[in-house]
């Protein structure tokens, strides 16, 4: 299940990234006020990578998105997620030429993301 959040139809497909296998779960929580539940939500995504041995377990939560960003995990955390990943894989020394996905895939998830920030 956390591997088909991160493929190429799931909620999470903007955390995939060129050269690990990344697995993971989006969510998107109804935050609550002293009254019940709020019109604010938080969005989240939490991943692992690489999937088969995982060196890192990222949580991203982001506290009422506003903006470019939506309540949706997978538009909002996920991006995030990806480029903390990059960063402290790199710091690890960590490097692979192994990916779920292709390059011209993950191209297309970036142009995605950048039509909904520019939207």
């Amino acid at each position: 299940m956390l591997q088909t959040v991160v493929g190429k139809n799931g909620t999470g497909k903007l955390a995939a990234m060129a050269g690990f296998d990344v697995i993971g779960k989006t969510g998107t929580v109804h935050r609550i006020n002293s009254h019940g539940y709020s019109n604010d939500y938080n969005a989240l995504f939490v991943g692992m990578v690489p999937k088969d041995h995982p060196k890192l377990v990222i949580g991203v939560i982001i506290n009422d998105p506003k903006g470019h960003f939506n309540a949706y995990g997978g538009v909002s955390a996920a991006p995030v997620f990806t480029q903390v990943a990059k960063s402290a894989l790199n710091h690890l020394g960590i490097y692979t030429d192994k990916s779920q996905f292709d390059t011209k895939t993950i191209i297309q998830n970036q142009q995605s993301l950048q039509s909904i920030i520019e939207a």
